[in-house]
């Protein structure tokens, strides 16, 4: 159950990493610095899945926690980013489901 749960993990974020270089390129334009940060944060979070895709659960846990430690700008950005992919994710889903309302 625990490897199932890791490789929903991996797979979530790969899809995190993903989302972030769709907001880093987003940001291009009017923020070029927070892209490059969220740019950084996606490319970082695709090489943590990729190296915890053989590891235990309890040494992801020791992994994240030691990444979030030596990289706290880059957690930050990258939960800025989550954030920012879950809104439009949200936005998308109501926008999508509420036809021609205005608010």
């Amino acid at each position: 159950m625990a490897d199932k749960s890791l490789s929903s993990g991996v797979d979530a974020a790969h899809a995190v990493g993903k989302a972030a270089e769709s907001a880093a390129q987003v940001l291009d334009d009017a923020l070029p610095m927070l892209a490059g940060y969220v740019r950084n944060a996606a490319q970082y979070t695709d090489k943590l899945a990729d190296s915890l895709r053989d590891k235990k659960a309890e040494e992801l846990l020791a992994t994240a926690v030691s990444w979030s430690r030596q990289q706290p700008l880059l957690t930050l950005a990258g939960a800025a980013v989550l954030g920012f992919a879950l809104s439009r994710i949200a936005k998308s889903g109501m926008s999508g489901s509420g036809g021609d309302n205005a608010g």
